[in-house]
């Protein structure tokens, strides 16, 4: 994926401009797309379940190929129902596809030879059924019921940190805290749910 940074004045994007601009190609869209409007969604990533051992272009670039995929298929997805915005819509959406790519992104930071934003996956449209029951025993073996609760409505169920907020009568700021800390707390237990699971 090429983008260019324009300078000036930014004009405000709607979800309709940001779709029209990616299928279209437009660089400037498709850099503020991944760049600014997936930024916090994309560097907690970055940062949390790929430990940076990745340049943050090549997380970018994953994404892209995904989304892309079959002419861009996945965000035709995108209905925004119930006030939905795509910048919501992309959070757990992102967060699935990377939990599904985890493995195989890291071993590839481990192995040069080939470059990530190659790699293709047939059954990438799917939440992976081996990947949805991992997560599922991970949330098992997590002490913190309220992390599991956070985790799952935002990154699962998609949705909103308002909503959350709402479910757990507190204040928008402390939900990015709370999730911030669950996801801690998960990539303690991820990978190795089955084996606390069965020493309860």
């Amino acid at each position: 994926m090429k983008t260019t940074r324009h300078a000036g004045g930014k004009k405000h994007l709607t979800d309709a401009d940001y779709i029209r601009g990616l299928k279209s190609g437009d660089q400037e869209i498709t850099y503020r797309f991944f760049y600014e409007l997936c930024a916090y969604t994309l560097h907690d990533i970055w940062k949390t379940l790929l430990e940076r051992r990745l340049d943050f272009d090549d997380v970018v670039n994953e994404l892209y190929v995904y989304l892309s995929d079959r002419n861009w298929h996945k965000l035709d997805t995108f209905a925004g129902l119930n006030g939905c915005r795509l910048s919501s819509w992309m959070i757990p959406l992102s967060w699935r596809f990377f939990l599904q790519r985890r493995r195989a992104l890291l071993g590839m930071a481990m192995d040069d030879s080939k470059e990530i934003g190659k790699m293709k996956d047939d059954r990438m449209d799917d939440f992976d059924v081996e990947v949805a029951l991992e997560v599922e025993q991970t949330f098992l073996a997590m002490p913190n019921p309220t992390y599991v609760n956070v985790l799952r409505w935002l990154l699962i169920e998609g949705f909103s940190y308002e909503e959350v907020a709402g479910r757990l009568c507190t204040t928008v700021s402390n939900v990015y805290n709370l999730k911030h800390r669950a996801i801690l707390q998960f990539m303690d237990n991820f990978g190795d749910g089955r084996k606390k699971i069965r020493r309860r």
